[in-house]
Parts: C-alpha cells; structure tokens; sequence
C-alpha cells in the first residue's frame, strides 16, 4: 500500500529527516492500513520517496526505513544490523 505525502514531507525526506508528520501525509485514509506495517511512501505525483514503518496514532506517521525501493523483510534487517556492528567493531 502506497501513503502520499505533500512537498513539505518530501523535502525533509530529501534532506534526511527520518519522520514525516501527520500533517504531511495526505492519505491513507484507508482503514485497511494498520499501523506498524511497513508501507510505500511516494509524492503527490505517484513518485516514489521510500519505504517506512506507518502509525496510525502517533503524530510522527512515518518512520523512514530507506529512500531504495527494496524489500523490507528479514534479509534487510539482518544485513542493516550486522552492518551496523561492523562499523561500531573499531570504535572499542
């Protein structure tokens, strides 16, 4: 399921910000959009931004996963993580 959000979103996005506001998310009005799931997130225009974790409560509606159209499942944890440990390795 695809979540639009307007320009204000997207531009932080683009900038690095990692959370798009409610306000700034112009659908799901879609009840079967549960929160927690991870969605799509495209512009006003269809155009794809990134994938992210959806909440239906809180006023932080999207937590940015990626700006990549990849597939978010346990390979892409897995990876993200050891990844993760491999750069923080050197720092002890």
């Amino acid at each position: 399921m695809d979540i639009t959000i307007n320009s204000r979103g997207v531009e932080r996005v683009r900038a690095g910000h990692l959370w798009v506001y409610r306000s700034d998310v112009r659908e799901p009005k879609d009840a079967a959009q549960r929160g927690g799931s991870v969605v799509r997130v495209v512009d006003e225009r269809r155009r794809f931004i990134g994938r992210a974790f959806y909440s239906d409560r809180s006023e932080i509606s999207l937590r940015m996963l990626t700006q990549r159209d990849e597939t978010i499942d346990r390979a892409w944890w897995r990876q993200r993580i050891e990844e993760a440990a491999r750069r923080r390795a050197g720092l002890v």
